[in-house]
């Protein structure tokens, strides 16, 4: 997945202190944590929130949903992926939501 980001998205990033930074999800939250941590300028508290979500075990019976989705298919974990937009980018283009 990460080798197919298109558009404006890319897991580049540039600190304050003028670091890029490739963000990706690492194989436990503590070093996802540790990486966010870099990215935003020392907000340890948000990065270690945005690792467990990141690294969290769901179930697609935990997700409230409303709709009847099929749950008679296979998923490779590996072809999944999650992209958050960043609060504020998402809402400035899209001004009904």
């Amino acid at each position: 997945m990460a080798k197919i980001v298109q558009g404006e998205e890319t897991n580049v990033f540039s600190n304050t202190l003028g670091e890029s930074i490739i963000v990706e999800i690492c194989s436990c939250s503590k070093d996802t944590t540790q990486l966010l941590t870099k990215v935003m300028g020392n907000d340890a508290v948000a990065a270690e929130l945005l690792a467990a979500e990141v690294h969290k075990d769901v179930q697609l019976s935990d997700v409230p949903i409303t709709l009847d989705i099929p749950n008679d298919f296979d998923v490779n974990i590996e072809d999944l992926g999650i992209w958050i937009d960043p609060i504020g980018k998402y809402t400035s283009k899209n001004s009904n939501f």
